[in-house]
């Protein structure tokens, strides 16, 4: 499951509310797949020490769809420990 991919206390930032924990994220993530059905292409990604930075095109039922959106991700001990997504 993706959530495992995050630290316990991880912190996702995505349309200006944030979630923090695993429960929180895991939440977030079925409410938002759910709602919008969407497919994500990645295009573009740039790995740093503590970070990755990667663009994708997200594709669902949304307005505006389909969607380029920029992720960014905090890493330590090979865990996600924050993501922001606009």
């Amino acid at each position: 499951m993706l959530a495992l991919c995050f630290a316990d206390n991880a912190l996702v930032h995505d349309e200006d509310r944030d979630y923090r924990g695993l429960g929180s994220i895991r939440s977030w993530m079925q409410k938002t797949q759910t709602k919008y059905k969407y497919v994500m292409k990645p295009l573009d990604a740039l790995v740093g020490e503590e970070t990755v930075k990667l663009r994708a095109r997200l594709t669902g039922d949304f307005p505006g769809s389909p969607i380029d959106l920029d992720y960014t991700f905090t890493l330590a001990n090979d865990k996600i420990t924050t993501l922001e997504i606009g």
